[in-house]
């Protein structure tokens, strides 16, 4: 149970760890998700779980009441990571248009269920992963098509061999699901992935994808941006679940 600044009490869920903050100034703020929150509020009936009502309940929004506070993209609730957020009209207003100008860049790893990813993506080179995405007719998954249809989005992303368990992308895209569903059309469901095809759940009921960085364009102008790197290490689980730390 935590307090908020006028006493409100905030209850999360005991199965939630505490997001960590990585950075903080007069504009942004950027945390390490745990998996388990959502992103923003949600319809699911659980507000214990929503990340952005729980910062904002810490006091750690912008503004004379502390409690301006804007996500600027989001994260699936089982997976984790680097997550930034506006403490500022003026910073969700300009981060937001880079984003848009594709001048962001946003780097995950991922631990596919099997180990058979070396088929498909080969150690060090960089490989591109693409396709046309829809939603799906329950609207729970996306679907990646090889060809352009009507109401499709093309998506891309980078891929590479880091170990013959763990695959690093590199992206300036921000879609829904993409990473996860680009994955799994290659046959590289990712570690807990139900809705992708994994046969497996995690203990935690996690999704193996960790957002590990995110980089702003060093053009961009917020007053006095002394940062513009962020990264985070895998949540502890991963060394339990796959011997993976760091």
């Amino acid at each position: 149970i935590y307090l908020a600044p006028n006493k409100q009490r905030i209850i999360i869920s005991a199965m939630l760890l505490r997001p960590n903050i990585l950075f903080s100034n007069n504009h942004l703020l950027v945390i390490n998700k745990p998996p388990g929150w959502s992103s923003i509020p949600t319809n699911s009936g659980e507000p214990h779980k929503s990340l952005l009502e729980f910062l904002i309940s810490q006091g750690l929004g912008g503004g004379s009441k502390q409690n301006f506070l804007i996500p600027l993209h989001r994260l699936d609730q089982p997976c984790s990571g680097v997550m930034l957020l506006a403490k500022t009209s003026k910073a969700a207003s300009r981060v937001t248009k880079v984003w848009k100008e594709h001048l962001v860049e946003k780097r995950y790893l991922c631990r596919p269920e099997t180990k058979n990813a070396r088929s498909v993506i080969s150690n060090n080179d960089w490989k591109t992963l693409e396709g046309w995405m829809s939603r799906s007719r329950s609207k729970r998954t996306v679907d990646i098509l090889s060809n352009e249809k009507p109401n499709t989005r093309h998506v891309f992303m980078d891929c590479r061999l880091l170990s013959s368990e763990l695959v690093e992308v590199r992206t300036h895209l921000g879609a829904r699901h993409m990473v996860r569903a680009l994955l799994a059309a290659q046959g590289l469901p990712l570690a807990g992935d139900l809705r992708y095809g994994a046969r497996r759940a995690l203990q935690d009921q996690s999704v193996a994808l960790h957002a590990h960085s995110v980089t702003l364009p060093k053009s961009l102008q917020l007053g006095t941006l002394e940062q513009t790197h962020f990264e985070s290490p895998v949540p502890e689980s991963w060394a339990k679940y796959f011997d993976i730390r760091g």
